[in-house]
């Protein structure tokens, strides 16, 4: 019982796999389609092939001379007489009984034929969702993509501007330690600024951001030398 119940158990697994589980390729339902077409077609021709096989034999029958021999005996006659209504009852119950299987088998190759249409429905969803999956896979990788540009170039930006800032600090310490000429310091630091602006402006292009924040530190600069050259003054 163990061994029968197990493979049950397995069996039913494969089934359901084969189901749900496995995705059918087209070619594959055809296939199994065309078979069991197959299947039923022969099915069909060997019934039919049985009854002719037995209406022939009983016409041959009822044909035979040992009927004569029959009638000779007036018992047996009677008994084939008498039989006659029960064959024809049987052979009309066998008529009947082929036309429900035909019928069942046409019913089975109706529900096979929905059950392919359904399952190339399937495929056919199945096929647009993975459509859909990889088209915003690939929106999604070109987002990703601009955005590690943008962090590069916000990075770059970002470097630039630290260069830029000291540099001017590096300018202004040298303009606080020329004290006695504010006049020639500040155009010193203006030239200085302008040359390395200008040298920054033939390697890489600047933002309107980043020539706003130049200029101010620049007006910076100037203020701070002119505060020094009014102190000096006052001196």
């Amino acid at each position: 019982m163990m061994i029968v119940r197990s493979l049950a158990g397995k069996l039913v697994r494969f089934v359901s796999w084969l189901c749900y589980d496995h995705q059918w390729a087209e070619w594959e339902l055809f296939t199994i389609a065309i078979a069991t077409l197959a299947l039923l077609w022969l099915t069909i021709r060997q019934l039919r092939k049985g009854n002719t096989r037995g209406g022939e034999a009983e016409h041959l029958r009822a044909r035979s001379p040992v009927i004569g021999i029959n009638l000779a005996e007036p018992e047996r006659s009677r008994r084939s007489i008498k039989a006659l209504p029960k064959k024809r009852l049987a052979h009309a119950l066998q008529e009947r009984q082929q036309r429900q299987n035909a019928k069942k088998a046409t019913r089975q190759i109706e529900r096979l034929n929905e059950q392919i249409v359904q399952l190339q429905r399937k495929v056919a969803k199945h096929r647009q969702t993975e459509i859909g999956f990889e088209e915003r896979l690939a929106g999604l990788t070109a987002a990703n993509e601009k955005l590690r540009q943008e962090v590069a170039e916000s990075r770059q930006v970002e470097q630039r501007l630290r260069q830029q800032t000291a540099e001017v600090t590096a300018t202004n310490e040298r303009l606080g330690e020329h004290g006695d000429g504010p006049k020639q310091s500040e155009e010193v630091a203006a030239k200085d600024t302008e040359q390395r602006s200008r040298r920054k402006a033939g390697k890489m292009p600047l933002s309107i951001e980043e020539l706003t924040h130049v200029s101010d530190l620049a007006k910076r600069v100037s203020s701070r030398m002119q505060k020094r050259g009014a102190e000096t003054v006052d001196e």
